[in-house]
Parts: structure tokens; C-alpha cells; sequence
């Protein structure tokens, strides 16, 4: 929780994703330059194993910490909503954590069927293991290390309903 007070929840995540990466390209080295013969390229892929470990600490507490801004965030414009809207019958607010997690574990769970499916797809037609594949999967994890910078902050969240509304108060105004 510190690393993240101290520099946010994007950047942890980025930070924790390109740890993920290093223990890629640590297996990838282990078996480019002898495998189990080679001493130090073992000792590389335990290092590498030793920073997923402290990537994943601040990947996964930044997760965390996000979902539940987004929730708590999504929540109090929900009440605020419900607040100045009469006609409301309140407590839409209620479940918002819940929701987001499940959206998030759902993706999750497909990311590990499409690597799943790449690795079945890429062994079904060579049954050796080569840098290629390796190679793939680094670049799937850069891929979504930069993803993690495009991910907005709680604090721009804003309810569809309200947006639609100021829009269309523009446009009659414009009108009149």
C-alpha cells in the first residue's frame, strides 16, 4: 500500500506488469543459453521469479485499490443523483464494488483462455518449444503494461444520465 500511495494505482500496475515481463524474458534467456546446464541462467529465472513477486504485491493492491475507488466513486454520483432526482425510488447505488469486481474477474479469467488457446494453437503445430512463443507472450504483456496508463482516474467518472441531461440543456439553449 505505500509503493501505491506514493505513486498511484496506474503506475503500480504498470510497474507490476512489467515485472510479469521480466520473468518472461528471464525464461526466455534460461532457455536460449542452455536451459539447466547453465547455472547462472538458472539463477536468473529465480531472480526473475523473486521480482514477479514483488511486482504482483503492487500490481494486484493497485487493482484493488482502483475497483474500489471506481465503486465508491460510482456509488456517491448514484446517490447524488438519486438525491436530485425526485422522482427517483433511491438505492440504485447499492452493489457497485460487487459488479466491478465481477467485470474484472471475468476479464481476467479470459486472459488466461486466449494464452491458453495460444499455447494449444502454437504446440498443436510444433510440439518443441522455441523463442517465437516466448517472444509472443512478452510482447502481450508490454502490450498491457501500457494499457494500464490509459485506464482513467476515479475522480473523471461521470453518470450517463447527467451527461445526456447537460447536453441536451446546451442544445435548447442554443435553440432559444
Amino acid at each position: 500500500p505505500g509503493i501505491i500511495n506514493k505513486f498511484g494505482c496506474r503506475l503500480a500496475m504498470f510497474f507490476g506488469v512489467i515485472c510479469y515481463g521480466n520473468l518472461v524474458l528471464a525464461s526466455l534467456i534460461y532457455f536460449e543459453y542452455g536451459g539447466e546446464d547453465v547455472r547462472w541462467a538458472r539463477r536468473l529465472v529465480v531472480a526473475g521469479g523473486a521480482v514477479v513477486g514483488v511486482g504482483a504485491s503492487a500490481l494486484w493492491t493497485a487493482q484493488g485499490r482502483l475497483i474500489l475507488q471506481y465503486a465508491t466513486r460510482a456509488e456517491k454520483l448514484e446517490s447524488n443523483k438519486n438525491h436530485l432526482d425526485t422522482n427517483s425510488s433511491g438505492d440504485g447505488s447499492k452493489g457497485k464494488a460487487g459488479t466491478l469486481m465481477s467485470i474484472f474477474w471475468s476479464i481476467f479469467q479470459c486472459s488466461s483462455l486466449v494464452g491458453g488457446s495460444i499455447s494449444f494453437i502454437y504446440y498443436n503445430k510444433k510440439p518443441e518449444s522455441s523463442t517465437s512463443l516466448y517472444i509472443i507472450f512478452l510482447g502481450f504483456t508490454f502490450i498491457g503494461a501500457i494499457f494500464t496508463q490509459f485506464l482513467l482516474p476515479p475522480s473523471m467518472l461521470q453518470i450517463q444520465d447527467r451527461v445526456n441531461e447537460e447536453k441536451d440543456l446546451e442544445m435548447k439553449s442554443e435553440q432559444t
